[in-house]
Formats: structure tokens, sequence, C-alpha cells
């Protein structure tokens, strides 16, 4: 149970509905949603969140563009930092939860450094960065695999898995702390918001 000064502020967090931030972000393409393109569908937690269906056979993500919105100056409200994975196509089933060192990447099995003291896993399914429906593959993103955060919270972005439908990104933060997940449509993005808990 989480002691209660964090309980406070989580529930003063809740009470914002995922406000948007504004400012500059790390990462590529698009922007970070704003407060009225974001309705919350779970609560903040410290523990795994997941779409019912997860993970699901049917349709297809593509990524598109991964950004981080840090806490800091300019944002609007500097509690949390903000973690978007854009896509095109249709909206996957998703996971998202904690994952104890090392981390792994798929298929190669090889560790992979992030940054960081406490890694979130974002699981999406199916979704991929690369379209290999025609003869030959087409990249749908071509940003980096690995981002760095400017965040007091979130460090660092790298993406550890794309094959058979999974796309899953890890994100490095400096404590473990609790996050809330929105699925977006029209166009695709997953967002996740992570407390900035000792601000």
């Amino acid at each position: 149970m989480a002691p209660p000064r964090a309980r406070l502020l989580l529930a003063a967090l809740s009470a914002l509905a995922l406000a948007g931030c504004s400012g500059d972000s790390a990462g590529t393409t698009g922007t970070v949603p704003t407060q009225a393109q974001v309705a919350p569908s779970s609560e903040w937690s410290w523990e795994t969140q997941a779409s019912p269906d997860f993970p699901r056979a049917d349709g297809f993500a593509y990524l598109a563009g991964v950004r981080a919105a840090p806490h800091g100056a300019g944002a609007r409200h500097p509690r949390f930092d903000r973690i978007v994975l854009e896509l095109v196509g249709d909206a996957p089933s998703w996971r998202v939860g904690f994952e104890a060192p090392p981390i792994v990447e798929d298929p190669s099995g090889l560790t992979v450094d992030v940054e960081g003291d406490a890694f979130l896993r974002i699981a999406l399914h199916p979704a991929s960065a690369v379209d290999r429906t025609g003869d030959a593959p087409e990249a749908r993103y071509d940003g980096p695999d690995r981002i760095p955060v400017d965040g007091h919270v979130v460090r660092e972005l790298v993406q550890v898995t794309d094959r058979d439908g999974a796309l899953t990104w890890v994100a490095g933060l400096s404590h473990q702390a609790p996050f809330t997940v929105t699925l977006l449509e029209d166009p695709p993005r997953l967002v996740v918001d992570v407390v900035d808990d000792n601000g």
C-alpha cells in the first residue's frame, strides 16, 4: 500500500485527469497530447496495467513516432513526465508494468543497458515499427531506438522488441514511481504518464 504522502499526491494528480504538458519534448514527430485530447483510462498505480484484450491478434498498428515531455521549466503541470507512442493503423492492445533488470533484447537475448534505477516495460500487440506485408520490409518509424530524456523521473526510452507482432519499449526511470496509461484513437497513441512523486 502507498504511504500517506504518496496517497495524497496520487489523489491530487488523479483530479488533474492527465492534464497535458507544454514546452519542449524529446523524441520524434508530432506533439504531446493536451488535456483536452486525453481522458483517463486507468488509475495512478505502481501495479502492471493492461488492456483487457492483451495480447490481441487481430488488426495491426505501426509505430510512427516516440516522444517524451519531461517535468521541467515550461510544463504547465510539472508533476509528471509524459511518454507518447504515436501509431498509424489500428489501435493495439497494450501492457505496461515494471520489470526487474537485466533488460533483455528480443530475439537476440542480449542484455540492454538502459539508464535508470527502475524500468517500465511498455508492450504493444499487434504492432511493429516495420511494415513487412510487401515484397520488401518498409520502415514506418525511422527515429532512434534509444532516446535520452531530460526528465526528473524518465531518463531514457529504449526499444527492446520488434518481432512477431510484439513491439516493446522500456523507459528507464530515476526511481519506481506510479503511472497511468491512456490509449487514444484517431490517430492511435499510447500515453504513459509517470508521477514525479519526489516533486
